[in-house]
């Protein structure tokens, strides 16, 4: 599950990032069905004070339309989709330390980290002679 919102939430970070392309196939779509139904695409008079709406500078529809509405859609879709999984994200890392062989290899990693940082430290307290000596007993 944690997979699959995470490839959804991938979709609408990429969705966002090429917003241009993906709004321009989106708007010519919309374009074509107002042709076919002769509905005029208008945007909404600008107002010098707006609070209800956004009040976007754009004389293109298009560019209206995608900034006022489609990022906007996008960006609140993210933030809803990060805050509802956060926490089964969260409660699902927390379980996975107890399948016991993710604790056996994180195990293994951590004892090989400790034992890395054990050599590295003996070696810089030894004297020359006394390296050499291990060099020849450890291999």
């Amino acid at each position: 599950m944690i997979e699959l919102t995470d490839s959804v939430l991938n979709i609408l970070r990429q969705s966002r990032s090429n917003c241009e392309n993906v709004f321009h196939k989106i708007f010519d779509q919309a374009k074509n069905e107002c042709e076919k139904y002769d509905a005029p695409l208008w945007i909404p008079r600008r107002c010098k004070s707006q609070i209800f709406r956004d009040n976007n500078p754009s004389d293109d529809p298009e560019h209206f339309f995608r900034e006022a509405i489609f990022v906007s859609y996008l960006d609140h879709l993210i933030v809803e989709m990060e805050n509802r999984f956060f926490d089964q994200k969260q409660k699902c890392r927390s379980l996975w330390g107890s399948i016991p062989t993710v604790c056996i290899a994180m195990l293994r990693q951590t004892l090989l980290k400790i034992e890395k940082s054990y050599w590295k430290y003996i070696r810089k307290i030894l004297v020359p002679e006394q390296r050499l000596f291990l060099k020849c007993s450890v291999g």
